[in-house]
């Protein structure tokens, strides 16, 4: 098989199509370790009976399931905007 030439190659590069960007998801899901005194803090504390859509108890359940950790929805924008900063 031959070799192409490098004219050849140019006009092949310039008939293929450009590559499409992947879409990035404007949130991305991160996973928080939290200490039961943060978890306190951040939803309360645990209800006696666990009612399913209660926020508190959802929360609860997320942290003994997970061992520790609480997954946390963010905004891609915010979070680059602020690791910028330093603040993150």
């Amino acid at each position: 098989m031959k070799k192409p030439t490098l004219k050849e190659w140019m006009k092949h590069a310039e008939k293929s199509k450009p590559r499409k960007r992947p879409k990035l998801d404007t949130l991305i899901t991160i996973r928080v370790p939290m200490t039961k005194k943060e978890v306190t803090a951040y939803v309360g504390k645990p209800c006696k009976d666990y009612e399913a859509g209660c926020p508190a108890c959802d929360a609860w359940k997320e942290w003994h399931s997970n061992y520790g950790y609480v997954f946390e929805q963010v905004n891609r924008a915010e979070m680059v905007s602020l690791m910028i900063a330093g603040r993150l």
